[in-house]
Formats: C-alpha cells, sequence, structure tokens
C-alpha cells in the first residue's frame, strides 16, 4: 500500500491470480457477486459504475481507493507514490516496479484493510520479532537490504553462532554492564530454554562449550539460519530483500508508513532491528540510528566494543604476531605504560560482569585467559572483553597495559624459579634457557628489551640481570594508542537512548506503534553468547507487543 504525496489516495496492490478465498473476501468489500467482480478484474480495460477500477499487468494488481475507504475512480498510481496523474486505462499506461509488486499481501478483515506489521532488518531479533509477531497477526512484512536474511547470523562465533550461554539469569544480567536491567522483562519473558526449544523444533539440537558458550552441534551457523528462515515460512511472513529503508513517516504521534528506496509502505506498527555499525559487509551500516534520531530518539555515543587495540610499540607488537598466550593476565590502567608499577596489578579478575571485585585506581579491568599479539597490537578473548572499557578511558587520558605472562607465581615464587633455572641451566645460553620460559618468537623480543645478550650463559646473568627478566615476565608493557575502528569490531556499543523505550515492551516512549530490539539499542555484552540473546529476547518481546498493539490489544 502506498499513499499519494499530491492527493491522499492510496494505491493498494495485491497479486494475482487471486485464490478463491481472496475472490470471496474482496468482492465482499467491493459489494459485488464473485462472479462479476472475475469478469471486471479479467478484463483490464473496464471501468465501472461501482467506482472500481482494476488492472492486470503480469503479477501485479492495482485497486485504489481513499483514506475513508470509498473506492475513487479518478487515479491510478505508480508504485512510487511521488507521481499520480489521471489515467487512461489500458496495460501500456501503467508502471509496475517489481521490487514491491510482486511480494505485497493485502489481509481483509471484517474492518476492512490491515496495514502490516513492518520489521526492518532481518538480523537474529529482526526475524524472531517478525516470527514472533506473525504468530497473532496475519499480516508481518520483514524487510531486509541484503540479498539474503542471517547474514550477521553467518559470521557469529568464527561461523559457528554461539547462540546463547548457559549462565542463570542473575548471573547474565551483570554481562551487560549498568544496562543489564533493562533486559529483565525481555529475559523473563523469553530465555535461553525458549529459544532453544524453538531451534530444537526445526531441527537444531545444541551443545555447551568452555565458559558455558552454547553452539550447534553442527558447529554451523547456516543451520540457524535455516531454522528463521522456516520459522519465517511456516508463520507466512513476507520477507523483502535487495529493500533500504531510509525512514519511518510519523503523524500526529504514531507511526503510519516506512519509507524505502523503492516507495512508500503504509504500517500498523514498526520494529527497528537494524543491527549496529560493525560488520557493514553485513548490511549493519548504522541505518537505524538514521531513522530513529529523525523521529527525535537520542543516540547514545557509538563506540567500538569486543574490538582488537592497537599499540604505540607497534615494532614490537609486529615482531611476535601470531602468538597465542595462553593462561595470562592482561590488566589495562589510567596511566602511561612507565608508570605501572608490579605491585599496582591485582591478583583477581574485575571489571564488567565481574562480581564483587571493583579494580582499584588506576586499574580499569583486570582479566585472566588467552590473548593474542598482531601486527599492530593485541587481540583474543580477554583484549576483547576489556576493549570498551579501554575505548571510553581513551576519551579522558592515556591508556596502558601489562601483560602478567606467568601469573600462576607471585614475583617472590618466580625469583625463585628464575634463580633454579639458571643455577640447572648454568651452561646453556640465555637465548635457550628463555625457551623453557617463553614461546620460540617472543625470544628476539625478550632479548632486545631485557639489554641481556642472547650468547651468555646461564651462569654468566648477573642477579640484575635477571630482575630485568623477571619485570618484563610478570609486567610486559604497551602503550594503547586506539582500537581498530568501529566497523572491525564485533559489537557497537552505544545507540538508542534507552530511557526512551519501554523495557516492559520494547516501544518507543516518544512515538506510537514505533518498536525496537537487538543492537540498535544501547546494549552490548561480553562475548560469549549474551549479545546474541539479548537480540532474540527482545526481538521476541517487541514482535509479541507490536502484534497486541496493531490488532488493538494494548
Amino acid at each position: 500500500m502506498s499513499e499519494c504525496f499530491r492527493c491522499g489516495v492510496c494505491c493498494i496492490k495485491f497479486q494475482a491470480p487471486l485464490s478463491a478465498g481472496e475472490v470471496r473476501r474482496i468482492s465482499a468489500f467491493l459489494g459485488i457477486e464473485a462472479d462479476e467482480f472475475i469478469r471486471r478484474f479479467t478484463d483490464p480495460r473496464w471501468h465501472g459504475k461501482e467506482k472500481l477500477l482494476l488492472h492486470t499487468n503480469g503479477a501485479c494488481s492495482f485497486l485504489n481507493f481513499d483514506p475513508s475507504g470509498k473506492i475513487n475512480d479518478c487515479h491510478i498510481h505508480q508504485v512510487r507514490p511521488a507521481a499520480c496523474r489521471d489515467w487512461v486505462p489500458g496495460p501500456d499506461k501503467l508502471e509496475c516496479r517489481e521490487g514491491l509488486s510482486k511480494h505485497w499481501r493485502l489481509s481483509f478483515g471484517d474492518s476492512g484493510l490491515n496495514k502490516p506489521i513492518i520489521v526492518v532488518g532481518a538480523g537474529a531479533g529482526g526475524m524472531m520479532a517478525a516470527g514472533k509477531a506473525a504468530e497473532t497477526y496475519q499480516n508481518v512484512i520483514l524487510l531486509e537490504k541484503n540479498t539474503d536474511p542471517g547474514k550477521k547470523i553467518l559470521i557469529s562465533g568464527k561461523t559457528r553462532c554461539n547462540l546463547t550461554n548457559q549462565r542463570e539469569l542473575q548471573e547474565f544480567i551483570p554481562m551487560y554492564g549498568d544496562n543489564g536491567r533493562f533486559l529483565y522483562s525481555a529475559f523473563n519473558k523469553f530465555f535461553r530454554e525458549d529459544l532453544l526449544e524453538l531451534l530444537g523444533k526445526y531441527g537444531v539440537e545444541t551443545k555447551t562449550e568452555r565458559g558455558g558458550r552454547i553452539f550447534p552441534i553442527s558447529d554451523d551457523a547456516r543451520d540457524v539460519v535455516a531454522a528463521f528462515k522456516h520459522y519465517l515460512n511456516d508463520r507466512k511472513v513476507e520477507i523483502m530483500t535487495n529493500t533500504r529503508v531510509i525512514g519511518v513517516k510519523v503523524e500526529e504521534g504514531r507511526v503510519t508508513a516506512v519509507r524505502s528506496a523503492q516507495g512508500e509502505l503504509p504500517a500498523s506498527a514498526v520494529i527497528l532491528a537494524t543491527g549496529g555499525a560493525s560488520f557493514p559487509g553485513t548490511g549493519s551500516t548504522g541505518d537505524g540510528y538514521r531513522v530513529a534520531e529523525e523521529v527525535g530518539h537520542a543516540i547514545k555515543k557509538l563506540r567500538p566494543a569486543l574490538v582488537p587495540l592497537v599499540v604505540e610499540e607497534k615494532e614490537i607488537a609486529g615482531s611476535m604476531q601470531g602468538v597465542s598466550l595462553r593462561n595470562v593476565r592482561l590488566t589495562s590502567f589510567r596511566c602511561t605504560a612507565d608508570k605501572i608499577q608490579p605491585e599496582m596489578l591485582p591478583v583477581y579478575d574485575c571489571g564488567r560482569g565481574v562480581d564483587g571485585k571493583r579494580p582499584k585506581s588506576p586499574v580499569i579491568e583486570s582479566r585472566m585467559g588467552e590473548m593474542m599479539m598482531t601486527h599492530f597490537g593485541i587481540g583474543g578473548p580477554i583484549t576483547l572483553r576489556m576493549s570498551l572499557a579501554i575505548v571510553d578511558a581513551l576519551e579522558e587520558g592515556p591508556v596502558s597495559v601489562a601483560i602478567d605472562l606467568k601469573p600462576g607465581m607471585d614475583t617472590d615464587q618466580l625469583r625463585r624459579r628464575l634463580q633454579r633455572d639458571f643455577d640447572t641451566f648454568g651452561q646453556r645460553q640465555f637465548r635457550h634457557i628463555l625457551k623453557e620460559l617463553l614461546p620460540n618468537k617472543m625470544i628476539e623480543p625478550f632479548l632486545r628489551l631485557s639489554g641481556i645478550s642472547g650468547n651468555k650463559t646461564g651462569h654468566e646473568v648477573s642477579g640484575l640481570e635477571r630482575e630485568r627478566l623477571l619485570g618484563l615476565l610478570k609486567v610486559f608493557r604497551f602503550n594503547i594508542k586506539s582500537s581498530l575502528p568501529l566497523a572491525a569490531a564485533m559489537v557497537t556499543a552505544g545507540g538508542v537512548s534507552l530511557d526512551e523505550i519501554d523495557p516492559r515492551t520494547m516501544a518507543s516512549k516518544l512515538v506510537t506503534g514505533l518498536y525496537f530490539c537487538g543492537e540498535v539499542m544501547d546494549i552490548d555484552a561480553d562475548t560469549g553468547g549474551y549479545n546474541l540473546q539479548a537480540a532474540f529476547s527482545t526481538g521476541y518481546l517487541a514482535g509479541e507487543q507490536a502484534a497486541l498493539f496493531a490488532g488493538g490489544k494494548n
């Protein structure tokens, strides 16, 4: 359906050939017999007394009526609504743009035509929202700018799709930081067990791995996307791909339509599920932020989250590129690297999602686990988890990190270990002794940084030189220059302000009939399945509530 900009007349399009049921419903709506309707419908040049004007052009048919429901005989509109004109009957006089005409569905109810619920964005939240809305509302359309739905799901979890996490609700919420409380209603409505049950119905069995992370048994994200496509098909959701949304039309404080590159689509409710601004190749290009801002919503500053970090000492980092470090402690500080002292390093994890442990200034966060050296700096799981706090801290001043390569031993224990090794292997060259302590690719950088000749034997290394080595092993420092750009982040932090969204319904507090779900909101979490679960849960709640609203039940 599309409203003419010049005269306000609506252009309705539906698919042909029509089913017998559709013929009966449309005939009743028009007040004519079904046989007579069929005769007139199949004659594209007929123009009758009932002010009915129908035209058949392949699979596209049109019916004109004004907003009050009266049939109007003076206009027929192109799919592009900006052009309206008097029409001389004839197939050659009608322009038909395939992008809209071949997908649009009409729903004729007792009260006339039901405008569709339109979901913008076919990612995790959008597919869930569309499917849930269609359980109780018969006319749901899912718009996607890509050629296929679920493109970002396909790359999640390194294409394995980390669906959710086995943590209980009270442990889940802190993973989203201060904004986690916003998700209580969504999680109470639809949580992990509900998600796994839904996927199980469509053949996706799951497994739990280290850290409580839950994946499909197949380790293939394509199975998850296929399951949701099946779900949408069962619910008769209309999916329109290659459709880029450029805005939402609001009249008297209420959503009335969605503006796409192909034309204007009327809507009874709109759910924005456009995702963030990271991985733009998947379609997440920040469209939803612009749309929300246009209708009055505040956008919290967008920042990269779950993103690798760039260090000032690129040459050192690059010389160790590809080294994977296990069971190390990474700690970030609000100071330059030269200010870090060994006694400043915590021996416990602290940061977002860690219960009861608050960092002591100047510590920002500290985590134990795996990380990786890259050609530009540092990456890997614990780096990604700490990255948002570091990005925010960089806005206020210098940030540095220290890697404790031997966190299982305190300074005194490591000192005794080094003394023992140098005594035991006193005839070995220093560079060969380091092989017992470090990955091979880190040995040459450590030789340069320690200032100890690699050709010295263990017995020749002085006590002062051993102390320098000890310091490097316990406090391996880097100054942080920046993160990689937002486009390279796994998740976008920031987004539509939660102060303007009702957490009980995911409805806008500013615009009636507008709903949000997923990453377009100011919601982000650590790795481990938390971001996808938030998208699925908020999508479910938004779809449910939009259907109730569109059906006049709330």
